[in-house]
């Protein structure tokens, strides 16, 4: 799947891309970072893509939902 992210088009494959692969390929567009967050919540060991510098983002087909960027998310970032 293709995203937009910050005005540059982004390829995640969700098959086959990490959450660490999927932070690092938006890490090095320009002005924009991302990373994998770790948070606890009820016990429960969750990782969030945090994505900064930008507001923009176009998601067709939900492919950054699918990963809960922005929100936590049961999917190792080892995966």
């Amino acid at each position: 799947a293709t995203v937009q992210i910050g005005g540059n088009n982004v390829s995640i494959n969700l098959d086959t891309d990490s959450l660490q692969t999927i932070a690092a390929t938006i890490d090095a567009l320009a002005g924009i970072s991302a990373s994998v967050v770790t948070t606890t919540v009820d016990g429960q060991t969750r990782y969030q893509l945090d994505i900064s510098g930008t507001t923009s983002f176009t998601d067709a087909n939900n492919s950054m939902r699918a990963i809960n960027t922005s929100y936590s998310s049961e999917k190792s970032p080892g995966r």
